[in-house]
């Protein structure tokens, strides 16, 4: 279960985003807490910080590249 400094804010938020920064480990280690927040109903995103070469992955169209100098993300790329 979620510790309880968190419970409250868990129990309002409609909409939460789990980030990663690198590695993969922090991706796995949350998958629990991503079918937690599921099954108390709640819209999780993911995201995460990568140094890896994603544009080399199949999918990579899929993802959405921000960096410091990102203005704009267009309206179609943010789930709503």
């Amino acid at each position: 279960m979620l510790s309880n400094s968190i419970d409250k804010k868990i129990e309002i938020a409609r909409n939460i985003l789990l980030v990663g920064i690198g590695g993969g480990f922090d991706f796995a280690l949350a998958i629990p807490i991503y079918q937690n927040l599921i099954s108390l109903g709640k819209t999780v995103y993911w995201a995460n910080l990568s140094f890896s070469r994603l544009d080399l992955l199949p999918n990579y169209s899929k993802f959405v590249h921000v960096t410091a100098e990102t203005e704009d993300i267009p309206e179609s790329r943010i789930p709503s």
